[in-house]
């Protein structure tokens, strides 16, 4: 039903499999996963985020043959516009940015280990970037994070790991989140 929707709010003809000319088919017809897994990737992208929306792949068209359709004015609009009604629901406005509490802190149920994907991370003793340094962690440091909390914002983000097992006697030192391969696994209740 999306892409039925997307082809009637956008005007690209909406083809099937047994049709080879440019349209809108869905990614499941394609079987484009099957050989190209490369496209697969691009859920890479919204990984951060992944536990607070559903990703969706669809093709849109053929670049040369539906260039002035996608060249058009208000094509991304439209094919949202698609994607929605497709879904069963209506255009709405944005909803306002959840307010998160300084220093609120969650604990996870059991320690999660953490990697570095960042160049470089700084450990620090307190979630802001002015505390001092204590540690400097490269690309593919592992460490363990018992929980989490709010901090200073970097790069919009802020969610500091909270070190440590909670077995020995943990440090407790604080490293932001947005460097790890967890970004966007913790969050608090006001988070989402």
């Amino acid at each position: 039903e999306i892409a039925a929707q997307v082809a009637r709010h956008t005007g690209l003809a909406l083809r099937t499999r047994t049709v080879i000319a440019p349209g809108v088919m869905s990614e499941r017809q394609t079987h484009v996963g099957a050989d190209l897994g490369w496209r697969l990737a691009m859920f890479a992208y919204t990984a951060p985020v992944r536990d607070r929306l559903a990703r969706l792949v669809l093709e849109l068209g053929n670049i040369v043959a539906d260039r002035a359709i996608i060249d058009g004015p208000d094509f991304a609009r439209n094919v949202a516009a698609g994607v929605v009604a497709g879904i069963g629901g209506q255009p709405t406005s944005p909803t306002p940015e959840p307010q998160v509490t300084f220093g609120e802190i969650g604990r996870f149920p059991v320690p999660q280990v953490v990697t570095v994907t960042a160049e470089t991370l700084q450990v620090r003793k307190w979630a802001e970037t002015d505390q001092p340094i204590v540690a400097r962690w490269p690309a593919g440091t592992q460490f363990w994070a018992r929980g989490w909390v709010i901090g200073e914002a970097v790069e919009g983000n802020p969610v500091w790991w909270i070190t440590g097992d909670g077995v020995d006697e943990d440090r407790s030192w604080r490293v932001w989140s947005g460097g790890t391969d967890l970004a966007g696994l913790a969050r608090s209740p006001a988070l989402g």
